[in-house]
């Protein structure tokens, strides 16, 4: 531990000094203290007992005096957060050798920050509670949203890049980094709630300040990054109208880098090449899961984006010894990487815009019925290459749910966490949650089209003629209408069979995994399952209004929604509450 972490502050000088005259030229000088009612004279420091000359032998730094009051959990930092604490290679954290608590400066407020520090983050959050911090979020965080480059990412926190001038992008990816990591569930960052509600606060104020500068000239993937976690976090505690400005400004952003372009990608270095292109699918990714889950007007065209080539599976350590040379650039499925989720969730939100893509267009130019039914059998074909999709992801990433079972339970939350997992044991089930949510959210999405365009073939004007007068056969009419309705209450029980089954489907999936693992995913997880138990109300619901009472389907709908909600209860409980009131908009 350098010596120079307890030396004292140099002393501010009033602004009435000569820059060149000496801190101290009187005998005395008055300060006014906070809790007084008048000035007091502070001796010159040559009369003080602890005074030394400048020309003196320079004696060890002495330690400031302890604090006035010692904050304890939950109202300070946690005992386990007061070392020193730096990154090792691999990311950990390593405390002092002999375990004992050397004296530190006086933390200023909850987070352990420092007034006079020159640091960005040690002025508002101890060192410790960084660190403390970057674990969990590349430990579960970091398997769905697999940024930054992590060697190259440690090696700048452990020369203090933040420090350096220009590096203001940088600093505010970090603080989204950890306004990341604040939405995990509570267990998993180990912070109490007004320390993790004060952090929140302050990693969003950081962020909103950056945001307002206008003094940047050029625009780095860190940047985007930065504002892709503000609009994230944002999204979270409620704030939705300032959430999707950021995200619609953050793909414009992109678009005018021209990262919907793959020729933009071969400027750059390998390793910043890859920044740069996981960036841009996890905008793409936020589009495509906002416009589905949300249904929000999607921002990408599809037919414009579709030359980017997928991200690669080769994980941050074997990526940088590819850039070296010392490795090729192929990928071992039995390497459990990280990018391996990444790069089959990015596959499947990439046929989540085709059908997305095809559903602008059919709206701003309603299809004739002639075409109708080849737009069907393309989506068809579109649900058929979303459920072999993760037939070809790694045996590690992959999830048995086929196997069918009468009520799922999820009253327990599905099966309990082993205490010994590994990290990478707990990305992994964070990563096959993701997967195999998403791959059920976009094919609800493909079966309510589906539906809609069945519903538009027998309900336009070109299908109404079909049944016109007759005079020659007047019984035409009331055949065709009752064929029309037949078609289209068949219609209807195809598609609630389709959503019956990913409804079973999805609670097979949560009965599966660990809750803790769910929840991992944070809002966007949530989000998922929140669409998918929401149709039992949207379809269900007009049916008891048409028909006046409830079928046998209707009561197994209610008692999925009874289960969702239970579980989507005990999701929303693992996490603290929203801490809006002091985020500077």
């Amino acid at each position: 531990m350098p010596a120079s972490y307890y030396a004292l502050p140099p002393p501010i000088h009033p602004p009435s000094l000569h820059p060149h005259t000496p801190p101290y030229v009187a005998t005395s000088q008055q300060v006014v203290h906070p809790l007084s009612t008048g000035p007091t004279n502070v001796p010159h420091p040559s009369t003080h007992a602890s005074y030394t000359s400048p020309h003196a032998p320079q004696a060890p730094p002495i330690p400031p005096p302890p604090p006035l009051r010692h904050l304890s959990p939950p109202y300070g930092p946690s005992p386990s957060l007061i070392y020193r604490s730096t990154p090792t290679a691999t990311g950990q954290l390593s405390g002092p050798s002999d375990g004992v608590v050397g004296p530190a400066p006086t933390p200023q407020g909850i987070l352990g920050g420092y007034a006079d520090s020159l640091n960005p983050f040690e002025r508002l959050i101890s060192h410790d509670l960084l660190n403390h911090l970057l674990n969990p979020y590349f430990e579960h965080v970091f398997w769905s949203n697999p940024y930054p480059h992590k060697p190259t990412f440690y090696r700048d926190i452990a020369r203090h890049r933040e420090e350096e001038p220009g590096q203001e992008d940088w600093t505010a990816m970090v603080w989204g980094m950890l306004g990341l990591a604040c939405l995990l569930p509570r267990h998993l960052k180990r912070l109490s709630v007004h320390e993790t509600q004060s952090l929140l606060d302050t990693c969003l104020n950081q962020l909103m300040s950056f945001l307002g500068r206008r003094d940047y000239t050029s625009v780095t993937h860190q940047r985007l990054y930065a504002i892709h976690c503000t609009a994230v976090v944002l999204l979270r505690n409620g704030h939705t109208a300032k959430s999707r400005e950021l995200m619609g400004s953050n793909l414009f952003i992109a678009l005018q880098l021209k990262l919907d372009r793959e020729v933009t990608y071969t400027q750059y270095e390998p390793i910043e090449a890859e920044m740069w292109r996981r960036v841009w699918w996890l905008l793409y990714v936020t589009d495509r899961s906002g416009s589905t889950c949300e249904g929000a007007r999607p921002v990408l065209n599809e037919a414009l984006c579709q030359g980017v080539r997928l991200p690669s599976c080769l994980d941050d350590e074997s990526l940088e010894l590819a850039a070296q040379g010392r490795r090729s650039w192929e990928s071992d499925p039995s390497l459990q990487s990280p990018m391996w989720g990444f790069y089959f969730g990015c596959a499947m939100w990439r046929v989540a815009g085709k059908v997305l893509t095809m559903r602008e267009r059919d709206v701003a130019t309603p299809p004739a019925p002639t075409d109708i039914l080849a737009r069907v059998a393309e989506l068809d074909m579109i649900i058929e290459e979303l459920d072999e999709l993760l037939l070809d992801c790694p045996p590690w990433l992959s999830l048995q749910v086929d196997r069918e079972i009468g009520s799922p339970d999820l009253t327990s939350g599905g099966v309990s966490t082993p205490v010994n997992l590994t990290a990478v044991e707990q990305g992994i089930g964070v990563q096959q949650a993701n997967l195999w949510i998403s791959q059920l959210a976009i094919r609800l999405l493909a079966c309510q089209y589906r539906k809609e365009l069945v519903a538009l073939r027998w309900a336009t004007p070109e299908a109404a003629a079909l049944v016109s007068t007759d005079p020659r056969n007047p019984d035409v009419i009331p055949r065709r209408t009752g064929f029309r309705e037949a078609k289209l209450r068949e219609n209807e029980e195809i598609f609630r069979d389709d959503r019956d089954h990913i409804l079973s489907t999805l609670l097979r999936v949560l009965q599966a995994l660990p809750i803790d693992q769910i929840a991992c995913n944070s809002f966007p997880g949530l989000q998922k399952i929140q669409h998918i138990a929401a149709t039992l109300l949207r379809n269900d619901e007009s049916v008891l209004a048409e028909t006046g009472e409830a079928s046998g389907r209707s009561h197994k709908s209610l008692s999925y929604l009874q289960e969702y909600v239970n579980y989507l209860t005990r999701l929303e409980a693992m996490h603290i509450e929203r801490p809006d009131s002091h985020i500077k908009m």
